[in-house]
């Protein structure tokens, strides 16, 4: 459309100068004008000249204003020119790098197809490897199955094995049991039997495992020092055998026999050790008044088994509060149970009678009238009564649940 508007105008205006030269001519050559002195043939040539050159002149002015084009062409042809020699320079080095892309290209698909040759061989390794990996999975799930099996069947077995040892030493701890009231028996017996002699031939003087004198002695000592305080220990059996005997009795039958090399094994490991020494002298059996008083040594490493204040039984008791036997059997079954964890402490106790100390009458009394007091249930506690060893005696408070100690 545009170059269409473009020949129109200079159609108009070229034959716009041509008609205006044409009427100028003919009207220059029908006066016989004369231009710069020629003859009026001569001008009519010269407008004729002029007009063309307008024509051509305004043809170039228009399209020089109405197209860039026409102006590049006439005024820029030099530049456009260079323009299109580096235009087709660069193009050739764009054929140049297009031809080495393209080179490159192909190196690059050659090295791709060869890519995907191996992509496929790993592929074909990969689905190898996937097929012997479900194979080992489920060799893996078989083992698995089989190790749980195995295991159950181990656990079984543990459970049995350990039934069996419970089982086991349930048993040995029976033939023990049985092993040792057997023997507790025989001496028993045996001692009953040696009683009912001694009662069919005389009076008892001193029962088996009586103690005739006690003390402690200080241990890591020289022997001698030792045997100097043993010395004093055979002494006070002496007084006691005497004292028990009476004037009556022979000099000869208040002597203390005593084993030898058992007394200097006792020394000489009292003098070895640390610590003090609970050093007892009992009667070896049931002695008869008028047969040497046979002895044994008793030795015990001494320690402090309660502190003043220490907890030692607490028990909670059910009774008949007006039945007063029922009363003496809850307090007698108490004191029981304090002599035992005494003795479980470590405490030694009377070989006669198998008790540890003592308590007050007055406390008996007092916990028996608060028991008949109270609604039938109490809880009954006994604390230790100052700092106690292994030797005792041990001297308890008793105390009834919020009653505080009793005096």
């Amino acid at each position: 459309m545009y170059g269409v508007v473009l020949i129109f105008v200079l159609i108009i205006t070229g034959g716009a100068i041509a008609f205006i030269g044409d009427r100028l001519g003919t009207k220059v050559g029908k006066k016989k004008m004369s231009i710069f002195g020629l003859r009026p043939r001569h001008t009519s040539i010269l407008v004729t000249i002029v007009t063309g050159v307008m024509i051509t002149t305004t043809t170039l002015g228009v399209m020089s204003i109405m197209s860039e084009n026409v102006r590049t062409a006439l005024f820029g042809m030099e530049k456009l020119n260079r323009s299109m020699q580096q235009a087709k320079t660069e193009l050739a080095e764009a054929s140049a790098q297009l031809a080495m892309a393209k080179s490159e290209q192909d190196k690059i698909q050659s090295e791709l197809d060869d890519t995907k040759k191996e992509l496929s061989g790993l592929e074909e390794q990969k689905n190898r490897l996937e097929v012997q990996t479900e194979e080992l999975q489920a060799v893996n799930g078989r083992l698995e199955s089989s190790n749980q099996l195995l295991t159950a069947n181990n656990q079984e077995l543990l459970q049995k094995s350990d039934k069996l040892t419970r089982i086991n030493n349930i048993l040995e701890e029976g033939n023990e049991r049985l092993s040792k009231n057997n023997s507790e028996l025989y001496q028993i017996n045996r001692e009953l039997t040696t009683g009912i002699q001694i009662m069919r031939e005389g009076s008892i003087a001193f029962q088996a495992g009586e103690t005739l004198a006690g003390g402690i002695i200080q241990g890591k000592r020289s022997v001698d020092d030792i045997h100097n305080d043993m010395g004093r220990l055979l002494d006070m059996a002496r007084y006691t055998v005497s004292r028990k005997l009476g004037s009556e009795a022979k000099e000869n039958e208040k002597d203390i026999w005593i084993y030898q090399p058992e007394f200097e094994e006792a020394a000489k490991y009292i003098s070895e050790h640390e610590g003090e020494f609970v050093v007892r002298i009992v009667a070896a059996g049931n002695l008869i008044q008028g047969e040497a008083v046979a002895t044994n040594l008793q030795l015990f490493a001494n320690k402090t088994v309660y502190k003043d204040g220490d907890l030692l039984v607490e028990k909670k008791v059910s009774f008949n509060p007006a039945n007063g036997a029922e009363l003496e059997a809850v307090l007698t079954s108490f004191l029981s149970d304090v002599n035992h964890k005494a003795t479980s402490d470590g405490m030694i106790p009377d070989a006669v009678n198998g008790s540890v100390g003592v308590v007050d009458a007055e406390q008996i009394y007092s916990l028996m009238g608060q028991l008949q007091k109270s609604s039938g249930s109490a809880i009954i506690s006994a604390f230790a009564d100052g700092i106690t060893d292994i030797v005792g005696p041990l001297r308890i408070k008793l105390k009834l649940a919020g009653t505080g100690i009793l005096p």
